[in-house]
């Protein structure tokens, strides 16, 4: 009855209203439109009325859901909240249900005018309630923790992914090695869904301890729902088998290891070779001791075994080993004339061994180890030998290869000793043998030996030194061949290497000349006088100086011309000067030291020496020689200390001049610090490196002024 009551009062009020307002209609200034609203949130649904007037402001605007209205303005509904003018008329949803999804629509009932807007629609949404990712049951996997799926490699693997009561439906996606993978959804429910996906893996083990991913999607997130599982693979063992070296000889003792992994771990070994199985080899490492040649190439395999299954790997064994001959040799092969002989021989080593034909120590080409000798004649009647060879050593056999015609007498023409011996090869057999002393007077006495009946194929005998005839008879023929028995003595051999060891005594003598001339002590070759009489001597001493000295000395080469006429004039001139054979030496250590002037100049031509020598006039010749020429004593340590401290040395150079003979000289001290100043007569200094051409320069100025005449050499020293 109240309810009643107010609609009338309702009616009564919007009639009046539409009395007083007759002259103005109320529009519409915003409607509502769709909107989504996350569950548990607040949303507004806007709605702008202008034109209603005042009085029916609070009771002429109401809200429906669903086409149902959600009671009488005021709106006392609770969660639900409407504004009352004087132109919002919006709704506020506070804490959005399920239950508040639909169709909204704003309606105005006024005096002059009935508004309804358009329908507005509100999704309330539900984000999944819960992600999970399981095995799909009857597989193989199973969950072993909240975040590992145990997984077994190779196998096909089924996962489930769950998101569970979301609105709308929630989308699932797979990750898998950071790609997407494929997988199949069912989607569930009514009011809310339940989505269910499920994908298919087959690990191997490098997926152990990766993680596979199940990403929920769903619009009331702001971000996926991830989740995570890691694999924890179960695998087979993995196993090498391998030895520390590649290869090994017999008689070594060889250790092959089983290595590898497994999960969960490798729980048993065994052991094979050539597929029979050793009994007692439980370990990881298998050892073969003397292992022989049998095991080339033989198979080792390692059988390892877990919860999970079992694996083998296997390896081969290298044994290397000498050559060996196989089988049983031909030792002999008998053909006829013009056909072809094939000789075979067959070795067995590791590594293969080369194989190689001989006759008479001669090498034979062959190829594959056959030797194939086609339209064979008696030549090639002979043993041929066969060797095989490696790094390892070798080993040989030989074959007897007979070609049927007349003997083939093999013994050396010449031999040496007491025994006679005459060898041959007879195909057929021998009908008789002769030897026949080709030294007898008497014809009928010459045979020494004759035989019908030998089983050898060698006769020996002891006729004494001389010339023989062998004499060797089958049915197809007669061979003979003379001998000389020579006494014992000196074999050829013998003197080839009697000659050898004489070249090598040889070498050798000539090898320690060289190091003894090599190696000489200085001071001796430096005492050592060279003569240089002849012009061909003086023309190799002109010939050593060089561009640098002629520049030292002042002259160049037009003074060439002069110097070669003075030196012809010169060498006619020393031909009156006596010759000396005394030996032109540096007498002071310090000199020596300063001057590095270590040659001993002969004094058979005086032409052009330079002498530097002491001043002491009682130089003994029963000193000491040091070495550089001088000689050491008494008479030399009362000189000492002035030597030691300075000396003055005058170095006389001869000249030669028309009008008569004088001195150039060219004045040398000598400090205690072994220091050399050398200055000539107008005070130029020079450097001791450059005396040498600095004489030789004062020597060509007197030999230009003139030739006809040479003054003695001398030398004063002042201490």
């Amino acid at each position: 009855m109240k309810n009643l009551k107010i609609m009338k009062i309702w009616l009564l009020i919007m009639g009046m209203h539409n009395v007083r307002g007759q002259s103005k209609e109320a529009l519409f200034i915003t409607e509502p439109a769709s909107k989504k609203v996350i569950l548990g949130e607040s949303i507004r649904l806007n709605c702008k009325i202008s034109g209603i007037p005042k009085e029916e402001q609070e009771s002429s605007v109401q809200w429906t859901q669903n086409t149902f209205a959600l009671g009488l303005p005021p709106l006392r509904v609770p969660r639900f909240f409407q504004s009352n003018g004087p132109t919002d008329y919006s709704l506020l949803i506070e804490n959005a249900q399920l239950d508040d999804s639909g169709a909204y629509e704003c309606q105005a009932h006024t005096a002059t005018n009935r508004l309804r807007s358009q329908s507005a629609r509100l999704e309330v949404l539900k984000p999944p309630t819960d992600v999970s990712m399981v095995p799909v049951p009857g597989s193989s996997a199973k969950l072993a923790d909240d975040d590992v799926i145990e997984v077994i490699e190779g196998v096909e693997t089924k996962l489930q992914c769950v998101a569970s009561a979301s609105k709308p439906r929630t989308e699932v996606d797979w990750i898998f090695q950071d790609s997407r993978i494929n997988g199949s959804e069912t989607v569930s429910g009514s009011k809310t869904f339940t989505t269910v996906s499920e994908t298919v893996i087959v690990p191997n083990r490098e997926d152990h301890g990766r993680t596979i991913i199940c990403r929920a999607n769903h619009e009331a997130l702001q971000s996926p729902i991830d989740k995570r599982m890691k694999l924890n693979v179960k695998t087979k063992p993995d196993i090498t088998v391998s030895t520390p070296s590649l290869s090994y000889r017999e008689g070594d003792t060889i250790k092959v290891f089983c290595d590898g992994d497994a999960n969960p771990p490798i729980s048993s070994f065994a052991w094979k070779v050539n597929d029979q199985q050793l009994e007692g080899e439980r370990q990881s490492i298998l050892e073969i001791k003397d292992v022989m040649r049998n095991l080339n190439g033989a198979t080792v395999t390692c059988q390892a075994q877990n919860e999970i299954g079992m694996t083998s790997s296997k390896t081969q064994l290298d044994i290397k080993y000498a050559p060996d001959i196989i089988g049983t040799a031909n030792t002999r092969l008998v053909v006829n004339a013009s056909d072809t002989a094939t000789l075979s021989c067959n070795f067995d080593g590791n590594p293969i061994p080369t194989v190689t034909w001989y006759k008479n120590d001669l090498k034979i080409d062959s190829k594959n180890g056959d030797l194939k000798l086609e339209n064979v004649d008696q030549m090639a009647t002979g043993e041929y030998k066969c060797e095989g060879r490696s790094e390892l050593g070798r080993a040989e056999s030989s074959v007897q290869l007979v070609v049927r015609g007349p003997p083939i007498i093999t013994s050396e023409s010449d031999q040496f000793g007491n025994v006679f011996s005459c060898g041959y090869i007879s195909e057929p057999g021998l009908e008789s043998i002769q030897i026949i002393d080709m030294d007898a007077e008497d014809v009928n006495e010459s045979i020494v030996y004759e035989s019908a009946d030998v089983t050898s194929d060698v006769v020996k005998i002891e006729p004494g030194t001389g010339r023989y005839e062998c004499k060797v008879t089958n049915s197809l023929g007669t061979t003979t061949k003379f001998i000389v028995l020579h006494p014992q003595g000196v074999s050829s051999e013998s003197k080839i290497a009697i000659i050898v060891s004489m070249l090598i005594l040889l070498v050798i003598f000539g090898i320690l000349i060289v190091i003894r001339l090599k190696f000489y002590p200085r001071e001796r070759r430096f005492k050592v006088a060279k003569s240089v009489n002849d012009d061909e001597n003086n023309d190799l001493v002109e010939n050593k100086h060089s561009r640098k000295d002629s520049l030292l000395l002042g002259y160049d080469q037009r003074a060439e011309a002069v110097r070669s006429t003075t030196n012809q004039k010169a060498r006619r001139a020393s031909d009156e000067i006596p010759q000396m054979n005394d030996k032109i030496v540096i007498q002071h250590p310090h000199l020596q030291d300063g001057l590095k002037f270590n040659q001993t100049v002969s004094t058979g031509n005086l032409l052009g020496a330079v002498i530097i020598e002491s001043s002491s006039s009682d130089r003994s010749h029963s000193g000491n020689d040091d070495g550089y020429g001088t000689e050491s004593g008494s008479n030399h340590k009362d000189h000492s200390s002035q030597s030691e401290s300075n000396s003055d040395y005058e170095i006389n150079v001869p000249t030669v001049e028309e009008s008569g003979s004088e001195y150039s000289k060219i004045r040398v001290k000598v400090g205690p610090d072994s220091l050399l100043d050398v200055m000539d007569g107008s005070g130029v200094s020079y450097q001791p490196q450059n005396i040498r051409s600095q004489t030789e320069k004062i020597q060509y100025q007197n030999f230009i002024l003139s030739a006809s005449k040479m003054n003695r050499v001398r030398s004063v020293s002042h201490v």
